[in-house]
Parts: C-alpha cells; sequence; structure tokens
C-alpha cells in the first residue's frame, strides 16, 4: 500500500484539531507572571491568578497587535506595555488612559483551561464543546503508589510525525537501538496486535520471554541478561497524547513503567514534545530516578531529530508517495483519526467509522 507522505492537507488548511485538550505546561511552571505560548497557531499568554486559577487569554491586545504577555501585572490584572489598557483575567478590559468610557467590545478572548496539578491542559476550539470532553486520564500520575520524572522539547517538525513514531514502534532498534528490547534487533520479532476503534487506536506486544534492555534490567534490579516474560502496550489516549506501558513479570513480582508522550501543535511545521516515564517499584531509590531520566532524555532528542529530519526533507521536496507495510496500521490510522477530526470541523466530510477488532501485525 503506498500513502503520501505525511498525507498533507491542501495547502491552506490544517493537520491539527482545535477541539482537543492539549498540554499546555507543567502546573509547576505556571505562575502569577505572564507565560507566552503559541498552541495550534494561536498565541497565548498564561498567568495563574490570587485565587490559585490558571487563565489562559489571547496574546494580543484588543486596541493594537501588541502581546499582553509583554505587559505586567497588577494584582489579578494585566496591563498592556503599550498603552496601558488594563484587563481582568477574564479578558475583559476595565481602563482605557486616555478616556473614561469603555469600548464595549473592548476585550480579548479568553481560552479555557484544566489544572489538574500536574498539567496545565488548553482548549483552543470552540468553548462550548470543552465541557463535554476531559483531558485523557493519567490517573496515576495523581497516584503516590507511582514517581517519575521527565521533560519537554520543541521539536520542528509537524505533530503528526511525533505521534505515528510513537505509534510505529519498528524504529526504536534503529532510532535508539539501546532502548529496544535486544530481540526486536536479532530476532524473531513477536507479532504486535493492533486494535483500531473510532477515535482511538492501540497495539500490545508480548514477550513470552526475552532480555531486557540494560536500562531496564538496571531500573528493576533485575540479572542483566536474564530472560523474563514483559508486556509493551501503546494507545492514541487523545488526539494530543499516547502512551504506553511496559510491564515486566519477574516470578511473583510486577514491574511497570508507564509513559506519557503528549504532543502539542505549535504551528504546522513546530510541536511541543511533553513526556513523562512512572514506575512502581523501587519508588524511594534516586539512583533509579537517575537511570530512567538519563536514558529517555537521550531518546526523546533522537525521535525529535528524525522527525524534524522528514519535516525537512517534505517541506524541500514536496510530500511524495510512502511504501507501507503491515506494521504501519496503527500509524496510519493515528493519521486518519486526526484527518478525520480536522474534516469534522471544517464540515467537509463525517468521521469515518473504522473497524472494532485486534489487527495481529506479522
Amino acid at each position: 500500500m503506498t500513502t503520501p507522505s505525511l498525507d498533507r492537507p491542501p495547502a491552506g488548511s490544517r493537520s491539527y484539531p482545535y477541539d482537543c485538550w492539549y498540554l499546555a505546561a507543567r502546573s509547576d511552571h505556571i505562575d502569577q507572571t505572564l507565560t507566552a505560548l503559541r498552541i495550534t497557531g494561536r498565541a497565548v499568554v498564561l498567568t495563574r491568578g490570587s485565587d490559585g486559577a490558571v487563565a489562559a487569554l489571547a496574546d494580543r491586545g484588543a486596541h493594537r497587535p501588541y502581546p499582553l504577555s509583554l505587559g505586567r501585572r497588577v494584582g489579578d490584572r494585566i496591563v498592556s506595555g503599550l498603552d496601558g489598557w488594563t484587563y481582568t483575567l477574564d479578558g475583559q478590559c476595565v481602563h482605557v488612559p486616555s478616556q473614561t468610557l469603555i469600548p464595549v467590545d473592548a476585550r480579548v478572548r479568553t481560552y479555557p483551561v484544566i489544572d489538574d496539578g500536574v498539567f496545565v491542559w488548553i482548549w483552543t476550539g470552540d468553548p462550548r464543546l470543552a465541557e463535554r470532553r476531559r483531558p485523557p486520564a493519567l490517573d496515576w500520575l495523581h497516584d503516590s503508589a507511582w514517581t517519575g520524572a521527565g521533560g519537554e522539547l520543541t521539536v520542528a517538525a509537524n505533530h503528526v510525525f511525533l505521534l505515528e513514531m510513537f505509534a510505529d514502534v519498528t524504529h526504536v532498534p534503529f532510532v535508539a537501538p539501546a532502548v529496544a528490547p535486544p530481540v526486536l534487533s536479532s530476532g524473531p520479532t513477536p507479532p504486535l496486535e493492533v486494535e483500531i476503534t473510532e477515535t482511538s487506536v492501540s497495539f500490545v506486544r508480548r514477550y513470552p520471554s526475552a532480555t531486557l534492555p540494560d536500562w531496564h534490567s538496571a531500573a528493576a534490579g533485575l540479572p542483566a541478561g536474564a530472560p523474563c516474560p514483559h508486556r509493551e502496550f501503546g494507545t492514541l489516549a487523545s488526539p494530543a497524547v499516547w502512551t504506553d506501558d511496559w510491564e515486566v513479570q519477574d516470578g511473583g513480582t510486577r514491574y511497570r513503567l508507564r509513559f506519557v508522550q503528549a504532543v502539542t501543535p505549535i504551528d504546522e511545521r513546530t510541536s511541543l514534545l511533553t513526556w513523562r516515564v512512572s514506575r512502581d517499584f523501587n519508588l524511594a531509590d534516586p539512583a533509579v530516578t537517575d537511570t530512567l531520566t538519563e536514558e529517555f532524555a537521550g531518546y526523546y532528542p533522537r525521535v525529535a531529530a528524525a522527525c524534524e529530519v522528514m519535516q525537512r526533507t517534505v517541506d524541500r521536496d514536496g510530500p511524495g508517495i510512502d511504501v507501507d507495510v503491515s506494521a504501519d496500521v496503527a500509524a496510519l490510522h493515528v493519521r486518519r483519526i486526526l484527518r478525520n477530526l480536522v474534516r469534522e470541523e471544517t464540515g467537509r466530510a463525517a468521521p469515518r467509522r473504522l473497524r472494532e477488532r485486534p489487527t495481529p501485525v506479522h
């Protein structure tokens, strides 16, 4: 099967839905200063009110095209650094220095936000739809039985490239060989089972008895090179988040790792990748945290670099035609889901219902 590379939308259209909860920032990174971001092509300023709630406003004053993020906070108000126009955190202008009368339309757009204590999520689409949906449930991030670490990267590539990389695990032995279980390089490779629904994609790969990569056995405190059963599960938790779950069984003890990869489109050629790796074992051992952080702080930049190369190639040569194989099924359905969501928003087509049965991949 062949498909256009990235399956790029027509010129002037977009590849990302607006009606989605996107990860904007870590919760502890947002305070009462003004934080400028760009999400889905829209300039946004985030700030935290005196009541602790996060506010998100369009980063452009109502009077002139000057960013609010270049102004200053005075209590729970933002004062423009250009003209002194003053706004409440819900976007309403309440002071114009040159006159007492406030124009009735002197306000800036605000965006729905959810601060879950770990991440701040933003909705850049129709605000009426935001209450009907929630960010993906990442319950283990709030569970004391788990601990973890992570980081953020700005990637000069379209968000679809990143999501496809996480859905297509066949790249790992080549992009970052040390991360992958050795059997993926030496074979025979365990089969990949893919399950598709209308709005999500999941895969599972079971290793009946296989050697763990060195970093994994070291983190779990297991003997290096000793084979043990383990399982890898990945899913598109939302149009902006891919999660993975690696479970190792050693006798009666289970060791679990969970990964969050949140991909936020900045624009059509730039993305924010926020990653976190969590574990439910050796919680109090800082050396394990260091091992995992070092390993994946090296892995994700390699993924980002590969995506940036593909983006530059498409920008230079055009989309071209890609030859797909059965192992690409999860990545292709991620692409289709995103495309259908955008089409639904723009009214070009209704979402297409996908098969809801497991698809074995060899």
